[in-house]
């Protein structure tokens, strides 16, 4: 047998050995996402349950959380929650119905004044009429969603009736974040964090880091007609030091959030086609 293919399997041997050597007491697996071209990016060809899993959004959110939500649906293939913290109350339910997830397995948390806000909406006080907030004011309100939705985190991270908690996250310190790591080595809960550009610079614990971008108008693969809510993922970072290179590519719906492979014989055509 040839050299190289003898060293490929002494690597995936040594890697197999040492990600069976991490695993704590909790019932931990390999799930498929679903996508066989996401799975031969990651290091072991699926997600690792009891882990966190970065995407970093570098075009509009919602199509990296369309993307994200479809990755986590197989995790719920064992009883378990799925749980999605949402202090800007953006998350809609519907949307994620549409995409297979039973509203029977949903837990969304939202802030409690958001309750408060419905009530006086609903008595006939006008938006308009309550006072503005101010620069500062505004600053301690964001300040305090994101100190709750950190103690959310963490509580959700440490229950055992949850499989997956799926949250919109701006910022999170690097002592937070190991927090994070360890309460679900403990649990065995997966995580999965939805992140700004913004996040690129900042330091990271997480098992996986994913990159999610938007196809340029001039890419090949945009010319083949899936312009229109087309993105690439790419693997920046793994806990285990392996870095799969190349990227998946995929087409989400703009009216449903379905998400799709697109075909690599799709954009093998589209950039054999001459330009005119």
């Amino acid at each position: 047998m040839p050299a190289e293919p003898l060293k490929s399997e002494a690597v995936r041997a040594l890697r197999q050995q040492l990600f069976r050597s991490e695993q704590r007491s909790a019932d931990y697996a390999v799930v498929s996402t679903g996508f066989q071209s996401l799975d031969d990016l990651l290091p072991h060809r699926g997600l690792s349950t009891g882990s966190i899993v970065e995407w970093i959004s570098s075009g509009p959110g919602q199509m990296t959380m369309s993307l994200a939500m479809t990755c986590a649906l197989p995790l719920l293939t064992k009883p378990g929650a799925f749980a999605v913290p949402d202090p800007e109350c953006q998350f809609h339910p519907a949307a994620a119905v549409a995409l297979g997830l039973p509203l029977s397995r949903l837990l969304l948390i939202r802030p409690a004044n958001h309750s408060v806000r419905q009530e006086r909406h609903s008595a006939g006080v006008c938006p308009g009429n309550l006072q503005r907030d101010t620069p500062r004011r505004g600053a301690l309100r964001q300040d305090t969603l994101r100190r709750d939705t950190l103690w959310t985190l963490e509580q959700l991270a440490r229950c055992s009736g949850v499989r997956i908690i799926v949250c919109r996250l701006d910022r999170i310190s690097s002592t937070a974040l190991r927090r994070l790591q360890l309460a679900v080595e403990r649990s065995g809960v997966t995580v999965f964090l939805i992140r700004p550009a913004s996040a690129l610079k900042q330091p990271s614990w997480a098992d996986l880091r994913l990159h999610v971008q938007p196809l340029n108008s001039d890419d090949a693969w945009a010319e083949s007609g899936y312009a229109a809510g087309a993105v690439s993922v790419k693997l920046l970072r793994s806990r285990y030091s392996v870095q799969h290179h190349g990227c998946a590519r995929f087409g989400i719906d703009d009216e449903t959030s379905t998400v799709f492979e697109i075909p690599e014989l799709v954009g093998a055509a589209a950039a054999a086609t001459p330009r005119s």
